[in-house]
């Protein structure tokens, strides 16, 4: 069955449509909507809690079912240390479990500290509640520093979220 215009422009327009004729748009079998890309930074609320229920608002809003969290409270550093990295990876959890199954979270990766990172695989991953990785701009995606990263989520059937884009400024020196 096609959708009508109004239908199709709900779900193009991230069911802004829907949403201003009153009701929020409702997903069914057939048409289910998760944003992969969310993030908590210039999000009101002081605790990652309060902000993962102000994003689980817009999400009901819009109809959106799942919200995948990349990244902490701010966005960091093109080249995070292993305690920006940790502090965003805490926060992350946070909000996943303040999400009650809403929200879904993506452990924070630099390649630059190989060790760390693929402790902070282990423990959000195997041993924590997050379902993929977040790369970023500290190396380029088709990098070899980023191998064990990439065989280690494999192995843990992780999704990887490698942020990629052309710039008119120019991208930056790590930026895929």
């Amino acid at each position: 069955m096609r959708p009508t215009r109004r239908e199709f422009l709900a779900v193009a327009a991230g069911a802004t449509l829907a949403g201003c004729a009153g009701a929020p748009y409702r997903a069914t079998a057939a048409r289910r909507i998760w944003d992969n890309h969310v993030h908590m930074a210039g999000v009101p609320g002081d605790t990652p809690a309060e902000r993962a229920a102000w994003l689980l608002s817009c999400a009901h809003r819009m109809g959106i079912e799942r919200l995948c969290l990349h990244l902490g409270m701010k966005i960091g550093e093109n080249d995070p240390p292993p305690a920006q990295l940790l502090r965003d990876n805490d926060a992350v959890m946070k909000a996943v479990e303040a999400g009650k199954g809403r929200i879904l979270g993506y452990v924070y990766l630099n390649p630059n500290h190989l060790d760390f990172s693929l402790g902070e695989l282990d423990r959000c991953v195997r041993d924590g509640p997050m379902v993929g990785v977040k790369l970023w701009v500290a190396r380029r995606c088709s990098d070899a520093a980023l191998d064990p990263i990439v065989r280690r989520a494999a192995e843990l059937k992780a999704v990887i979220y490698q942020h990629t884009w052309i710039k008119v400024q120019g991208n930056l020196p790590g930026e895929s």
